[in-house]
């Protein structure tokens, strides 16, 4: 009798080990994957009455605009004042208990103070640092909230380290965000190192930051780590090392703004497009090119290279006029491939010259570039096909 006890309990025991306790979190250890709900809350302030900003509303609006796209329910506000952020984190907070993936994203003014980082709303009156914790939001409590939530993984993306607008009046000179360790199963994503500042765009749409953010978040099969990677290189690139982004991760999963193509569901995302103004465009009947779904993933590329601005400006004329590519390059072209009429082939995303596949997945098809400045030289492009 007491042996078949003996082996009851180790039975009972072997049990509860490979069983997990019900007070054990998953967050953050598998893969997330788009049967998972996924919850954003984006904010973009701008209109500040002290030291506005360029850059955060188009930043917000752009980068709601892609999480819906990827599958992201989008609570989305601008230029809100302290109430309205406090109220939106909360109703964040609450839905996040159901579960999923939960990413807050905010651009604007932002600071810290005695270790504490703090989100700027609109109307804040500060005239010295006693006013912070009166008339901001305190980004601890958006950490907070997830941490209640206790759900899958969650983001945290701060575009907010522009200088203190208020700095003059206060005691400490302490620039940027303060660093932030992330809760279990997320990662806080910043635009620039605790302690530096971040670039508002001067003469584009977006901020620098969230400019590549947008980009490289459409990119197929790529981990958030990847994205963030890919984004950091292109940011230190443009700002020659001034602004360096920077996260904090505990995460142990996987997670990818878009999944694996042949994945079940999976839908390619077109690249969000904004006029530049730009009006090459070539008529689709000189080139024969018929009209396709917008869901692509790979683009056929063809180029000029030339040695300066001005030769480039003659090709666009030439273009213009009605001269056949390919002919133009086997003319004009310093690369080998003018010998092919310029074609460079099909290219994936992320295998092209960043210069290169920013253009091309912008463009449509029969659509020629605006001109296009490496290392080589010079180059106008146009995009074939897509698929």
């Amino acid at each position: 009798m007491k042996t078949i006890l003996n082996y009851f309990m180790i039975c009972l025991l072997t049990i509860c080990v490979l069983l997990p306790c019900k007070g054990y979190s998953e967050r953050g250890i598998k893969r997330i994957n788009k049967k998972s709900k996924q919850l954003a809350l984006v904010i973009g302030n701008g209109s500040y009455e002290t030291s506005p900003l360029k850059n955060p509303v188009n930043d917000a609006n752009d980068i709601a605009k892609t999480l819906k796209d990827l599958g992201f329910d989008v609570i989305h506000k601008e230029n809100a004042n302290q109430k309205t952020m406090e109220k939106a984190i909360r109703e964040f907070g609450k839905l996040l208990h159901e579960g999923g993936v939960g990413l807050f994203y905010f651009a604007g003014h932002g600071m810290q103070v005695k270790g504490r980082n703090y989100l700027i709303p609109i109307g804040a009156e500060i005239e010295s640092e006693s006013d912070i914790k009166y008339e901001t939001v305190d980004a601890g409590l958006v950490l907070g909230k997830m941490e209640d939530a206790d759900n899958d993984m969650n983001i945290v993306i701060l575009d907010a380290c522009r200088n203190n607008p208020f700095a003059r009046s206060f005691r400490s000179n302490n620039q940027g965000l303060a660093k932030m360790d992330a809760p279990k199963g997320s990662l806080v994503a910043y635009a620039t190192a605790p302690g530096a500042v971040a670039a508002d765009g001067e003469k584009t749409r977006n901020g620098v930051y969230t400019k590549y953010l947008l980009k490289y978040m459409r990119f197929s099969e790529l981990k958030i780590e990847e994205v963030m990677k890919k984004v950091r290189i292109e940011v230190m690139k443009e700002t020659y090392d001034k602004q360096i982004p920077w996260e904090s991760s505990s995460m142990t999963g996987d997670f990818y703004f878009v999944a694996n193509p042949s994945s079940k569901g999976f839908k390619p995302i077109q690249t969000q497009l904004h006029d530049t103004g730009s009006n090459n465009s070539i008529e689709k009947e000189k080139y024969a090119i018929s009209e396709k779904s917008t869901s692509f993933d790979q683009v056929k590329v063809r180029h000029i290279l030339v040695k300066s601005k001005q030769k480039a400006k003659m090709v666009i004329e030439k273009l213009k006029q009605g001269k056949n590519f390919s002919k133009l390059a086997q003319e004009v072209s310093l690369c080998p491939s003018g010998k092919k009429g310029g074609d460079l082939g099909w290219f994936g995303r992320g295998k092209m010259v960043a210069e290169f596949e920013e253009a091309a997945f912008n463009l449509k098809e029969g659509q020629l570039s605006d001109i296009i400045k490496t290392n080589f030289g010079y180059h106008v492009i146009i995009v074939d096909d897509k698929k």
